[in-house]
């Protein structure tokens, strides 16, 4: 009650269904051109917030690695508490066939 929310900006993500785009996405921006101040760019991948990242497993589910099942990330987890908010988003990247980690993406 009362406490202010800040929203989240993040362009054309789907947290559920990720990491084919986004590896399509690599590709196609390696082989065209760099990305330029102004360019819209369209990114889909995990979100995790920076606290998760860091200290490997989420608030909500401590025996859960979340570089490795991001898709366990709740939206509770994500947005409701203050230290997970203030610690900034991330898009994770595509999962590492050999270590089965998500390498970090786009901030």
């Amino acid at each position: 009650q009362g406490e202010s929310r800040r929203p989240l900006y993040i362009i054309s993500v789907n947290i559920m269904n990720s990491l084919k785009n986004a590896a399509a996405f690599l590709f196609a921006l390696h082989t065209t051109h760099a990305v330029e101040v102004g360019d819209e760019v369209c990114i889909t991948g995990y979100v995790l917030d920076g606290l998760c990242i860091t200290q490997g497993f989420f608030l909500d589910a401590q025996d859960t690695n979340s570089l490795e099942f991001p898709e366990e990330h709740t939206f509770h987890c994500l947005i409701d508490p203050p230290q997970c908010v203030e610690s900034g988003y991330q898009v994770l990247g595509p999962k590492n066939e050999t270590t089965g980690m998500h390498c970090l993406g786009f901030r």
